[in-house]
């Protein structure tokens, strides 16, 4: 009985509601995270049928999907007054996991080389540091551009805010740097669009990460806001009525329309609108599945896409609507397997918890 009770404990952990400063964690901030998460998982998976059709409509309500990572990033961010110890929090909650996640998918993309027959030792050893550095990611894990972004954005206002000056100025500290990131992008962007100036893709993803980050901060104090959730809710809804336009964050480019600020007006509007509904729902129901995703969140963003490359590689059916929903679930299945066993095994640390 206490092996079934412990093992219970080792599962739901990440689902206990915390207390944090005398306040009970926000349930309705996980349940969008999970929403999220299961969203851009759904979107992997890359349906050609009348599936992928259903989910390629869905870009219209979930455009902002990676930007509420890191809206959510900036919203709950506390900087230490010590850099070491922001630097320390980052090595245990993104940069370890990074590397978990990379082996994780090497060791994957090593098996699916050897099946083919690839016997090439420079793509198994340089290949990945190449990629790694052109785009900071490597072609075994492309989804694995949001960790080194985030670090990359974590550290920089870790360091900057630190400062005794900053801290003592947050707002106007978040608002400076907010300007000089949209610019530096905008900047970038136009220089890339007219060919004068190509750099690697993180390159434009940190800067308007970076904004996003910078905006959930200084939008602290009207984020809960009943009336700023509502013409959020508005505006979104006109913007994509009558002037979408959508930007990848992981190259920073426009692949819709044809504004990168109207993106990031909507995606903000729209990250608040979102926030303030799940808020609104959470009284009437917590949501407790979405939590078990939201909070697993980093770890299902993680292990996903090799799964979903080696479930497709070595055969699985992909054809009609019916296989692509068994394909979903089954990824979803596997990468709660691993994280089970790795609470089991009592390797939380890996996976940044």
């Amino acid at each position: 009985m206490s092996k079934f009770f412990y093992l219970r404990f080792i599962i739901n952990k990440s689902n206990m509601i915390k207390i944090v400063s005398g306040k009970e964690r926000d349930n309705s901030i996980d349940a969008v995270a999970g929403i999220m998460i299961l969203y851009t998982i759904l979107m992997h998976l890359g349906a050609t049928n009348e599936f992928g059709e259903f989910v390629d409509s869905l870009h219209y309500v979930f455009f902002c999907f990676m930007a509420w990572f890191f809206f959510k990033a900036g919203l709950f961010c506390k900087v230490e007054t010590d850099f070491r110890k922001e630097y320390e929090k980052c090595r245990k909650r993104l940069i370890i996991p990074w590397i978990t996640f990379t082996l994780f998918g090497l060791f994957f993309y090593y098996i699916r080389l050897y099946v083919i027959g690839d016997r090439n030792w420079i793509h198994y050893c340089l290949s990945p540091i190449k990629d790694l550095f052109l785009s900071g990611f490597t072609t075994a894990v492309p989804a694995l551009w949001f960790i080194p972004v985030l670090l990359s954005v974590r550290l920089f206002y870790g360091y900057i805010a630190g400062k005794p000056y900053m801290r003592s100025h947050r707002i106007l500290t978040f608002l400076v740097l907010l300007i000089i990131f949209l610019i530096l992008y905008l900047t970038l962007n136009y220089l890339r669009y007219n060919s004068i100036l190509t750099l690697p893709v993180y390159c434009y993803s940190i800067p308007i990460a970076m904004v996003f980050f910078l905006t959930g901060g200084a939008m602290k104090k009207i984020h809960d806001s009943k009336i700023a959730s509502f013409v959020c809710l508005v505006g979104v809804f006109l913007i994509v009525r009558f002037c979408f336009s959508n930007v990848q964050l992981m190259s920073g480019k426009v692949i819709e329309g044809s504004s990168e600020v109207v993106f990031i007006i909507a995606s903000i509007m729209a990250i608040i609108a979102f926030d303030g509904l799940f808020e609104l729902f959470s009284k009437v129901y917590d949501f407790p599945l979405l939590r078990h995703f939201g909070r697993n969140s980093l770890a299902y963003y993680g292990f996903h896409v090799p799964i979903l490359d080696s479930l497709i590689f070595f055969g699985f059916p992909h054809n009609s609507i019916c296989d692509y929903i068994l394909y979903y679930i089954t990824i979803l299945v596997l990468v709660y397997g691993v994280i089970v066993v790795i609470r089991l095994c009592n390797w939380q640390r890996i996976i940044g918890e």
